[in-house]
C-alpha cells in the first residue's frame, strides 16, 4: 500500500498548515470519526468545517505526491489483490490509466526546469503585478506571495501539492507576475527544490503502464484529472505531451514507455 511519507502529508495536517482549519477543529473531527468510521474529509465537509472544493484539492495533491512518490522506490515487494474499491460519495473518482502515465513523465520531464528557476525552497518572491487576470491555481499561488514567505512557507499554506505549486511559481515568475527578491537563510546557497527530480527510472514507468493496459483502467477514490487541470495556461504543457493527450495516439505512448524515451 502506498501511504504518505510523514504526518504532515496527512489531510488534516495540510488542511491545518494552510489556515482553513484549526487544530482544535482537526483534533474534535478525529475523534468523532474513529466512532463513525467516515472518511475524514466527507466528515469536515458535512460538518460545514471546510469547504468541498478545499478538501478535493488537499486529496488531489496527496494523491499526486504519492503516486509520483512510486517512481523513485530503489526497490519493493508488490501484491496484486481483487477487492471491492468503497467510493466515497461526496467525492466519487476514475483514473484513466493513460493520463496517469502521461501526466508521470511530464512530471519528470518538468521537474528539471523547476529545478533550475527555483534551485532553493529559502528563495522569497515578492508580486511585480496585481494579478487581477489570473485565475484558478495560478491565482491560489499568486495570492500566496507576499515578500515575505520563501518558498517552503508557501509551500506550506498551498493545499496544490509541491509540484503544481512550483509550477505556477515558475509560470508567475516567467511571465513577470512576480520576482525573486532574495533568500532566507546562510543555508539557501545548498538546499535544493527537488532532490527527488534525479535519476528516474524509465523501466518502471514501462511497467506500471504494461500493467495498466492489462487491467483496462485504474480505479482509485481519487480523480487524478487535476494533473491536468492545474495547468491555468497552455504554456505548463510541453508540446509533445499536449498532442498526445488531445490526439489519443495510444500507440504512439506505447512506445514511448517501452523505449525509455521521454519525447515523441
Amino acid at each position: 500500500m502506498a501511504t504518505p511519507r510523514h504526518k504532515f502529508d496527512l489531510l488534516g495536517e495540510r488542511l491545518v498548515r494552510a489556515g482553513v482549519l484549526s487544530k482544535e477543529a482537526l483534533e474534535q473531527a478525529l475523534r468523532e470519526q474513529k466512532e463513525s468510521l467516515a472518511p475524514l474529509g466527507e466528515l469536515l465537509i458535512r460538518k460545514g468545517l471546510v469547504a468541498e472544493e478545499m478538501v478535493r484539492e488537499a486529496l488531489e495533491a496527496q494523491v499526486h505526491e504519492i503516486v509520483y512518490d512510486l517512481f523513485h522506490w530503489g526497490d519493493g515487494e508488490f501484491r496484486f489483490e481483487v477487492l471491492p474499491v468503497k467510493v466515497p460519495r461526496r467525492l466519487p473518482t476514475l483514473i484513466s490509466a493513460e493520463e496517469l502515465m502521461l501526466n508521470v513523465l511530464r512530471m519528470a520531464d518538468e521537474w528539471p526546469g523547476i529545478q533550475k528557476k527555483i534551485p532553493t525552497k529559502r528563495l522569497v518572491f515578492a508580486k511585480m503585478e496585481d494579478g487581477r487576470d489570473l485565475d484558478g491555481h495560478l491565482k491560489e499561488v499568486f495570492d500566496l506571495v507576499d515578500g515575505r514567505s520563501d518558498v517552503e512557507e508557501i509551500l506550506q499554506k498551498s493545499l496544490l501539492g509541491e509540484f503544481t505549486t512550483l509550477e505556477n511559481l515558475v509560470w508567475l515568475m516567467d511571465k513577470g507576475y512576480i520576482i525573486p527578491v532574495g533568500a532566507k537563510g546562510e543555508e539557501a546557497k545548498e538546499e535544493v527544490v527537488v532532490p527527488k527530480a534525479l535519476p528516474f527510472d524509465w523501466r518502471k514507468v514501462a511497467m506500471v503502464a504494461l500493467i495498466a493496459v492489462l487491467l483496462g483502467a485504474i480505479l482509485l477514490p481519487f480523480d487524478l484529472s487535476f494533473l491536468t487541470r492545474g495547468l491555468t495556461k497552455e504554456e505548463l504543457i510541453s508540446p509533445s505531451y499536449r498532442a498526445l493527450l488531445e490526439e489519443g495516439r495510444r500507440e504512439r505512448f506505447s512506445d514511448l514507455l517501452l523505449q525509455g524515451q521521454q519525447r515523441p
